[in-house]
């Protein structure tokens, strides 16, 4: 075999070795593009969520006017999904902050310590839970800072895309949580049905003028802390612009 014919034959395996290659970067870089991104829980145990102000007809309040050293105090509410806090289980600092890092691992861990089997006096309000013996807790959300502020304010989760109130409870096991509770002029109907064990974001969606349903969020949300002062909700939802 001449010189000519064995330069001919490297040079084919150099293009075929060199066209290999850059597929498999291709590839490998395509897929790296359309990964759909893990939940938090299961990626870093971290949860981004936006820190949103807004005044009382739901436009959004500047940085400047923002409160400099606020924080987001998550406590717990054991055996029931609304009520007082019991404790604190985390404090995550806002200031001037638009994103805030909420660190669900240890409050998962936290928050399990403290679930207990339904109340009496949230039975008492026409709920149900079965199996009976499930244990549970919500995380609740108030505001931590030093001085004085603008009247009083209201704390909540909200997906920004619906405007729909978000609620973070902990279950110990799969569970249905149902019946109807009425206050405040307002219908609540819970259609609870839990899945899987741990941390659930729990949906309000209307049904009625002043009727809602509390459903586990099954489809993709996004979460938004609201800090709005009280007089901004109507029908115990934030009035968002």
């Amino acid at each position: 075999m001449c010189d000519e014919q064995l330069s001919r034959q490297w040079s084919s395996r150099r293009a075929k070795v060199l066209f290999t290659t850059v597929n498999a970067i291709l590839s490998v870089g395509a897929a790296g593009c359309s990964t759909a991104r893990l939940p938090p829980s299961h990626e870093t145990n971290s949860l981004l969520v936006e820190a949103k102000f807004i005044d009382v007809n739901g436009n959004p309040v500047s940085v400047d006017n923002r409160p400099t050293d606020s924080s987001l105090t998550l406590g717990v509410i054991a055996g029931a999904i609304a009520g007082k806090p019991s404790r604190t289980l985390q404090v995550i600092p806002i200031g001037k902050l638009s994103t805030i890092e909420i660190n669900l691992g240890s409050f998962e861990a936290a928050i399990s310590k403290q679930a207990v089997a339904m109340t009496a006096h949230f039975a008492d309000s026409g709920l149900r839970i079965d199996p009976v013996d499930s244990r549970f807790a919500r995380a609740s959300t108030m505001l931590r800072f030093r001085g004085s502020l603008p009247g009083n304010l209201f704390v909540g989760f909200v997906d920004p895309d619906s405007k729909y109130s978000l609620t973070l409870v902990y279950f110990d096991r799969p569970c249905r949580v149902t019946g109807v509770t009425t206050s405040e002029k307002l219908t609540l109907t819970y259609e609870v049905i839990v899945e899987k064990p741990g941390l659930n974001w729990l949906v309000r969606t209307p049904r009625a003028p002043g009727e809602f349903v509390l459903r586990v969020a099954n489809e993709p949300i996004r979460e938004m802390l609201v800090i709005a002062p009280v007089e901004n909700r109507k029908n115990a939802s934030f009035q968002i612009n």
